[in-house]
């Protein structure tokens, strides 16, 4: 079985992989504040290289997590959505502006997304 030791791996990992990048470079795009890829899209990238698969698990979605006090409304979001679709149909975006979550989720506020990813690194891996 392959490792991935160091941080320099990964991200020469993921700088060889095409898709991968192109993903960022379209995410980047958007310059939403504080904005992060998160859930499967390295965490599968990983598990694939790990185990040697010759074909890319497939996602459910590309999660894309922003901080945008100013900005609540859920129409933004889609309208992100919409943009990074225009970019490349085929993939799944879902976009959502973690300011606003805990109206969603009924609990409380979140100051930055700093404290977001805190919890997210309990279930997830993250890319900035």
């Amino acid at each position: 079985m392959k490792l991935i030791k160091t941080e320099e791996e990964l991200k020469s990992l993921i700088a060889a992989d095409e898709w991968m990048m192109d993903i960022l470079k379209i995410v980047e795009k958007l310059q939403l504040p504080d904005s992060w890829i998160c859930a499967g899209f390295i965490r599968s990238k990983v598990w694939d290289y790990l185990h040697e698969k010759e074909y890319r698990t497939p996602l459910a979605d590309i999660d894309v997590i922003y901080f945008d006090k100013v900005n609540l409304s859920d129409n933004y979001e889609k309208q992100h959505e919409q943009e990074l679709t225009k970019y490349l149909p085929d993939v799944p975006w879902s976009v959502k502006n973690q300011a606003r979550m805990h109206v969603v989720n009924n609990s409380e506020p979140f100051n930055h997304l700093m404290m977001v990813l805190r919890i997210f690194q309990k279930c997830q891996q993250l890319l900035e």
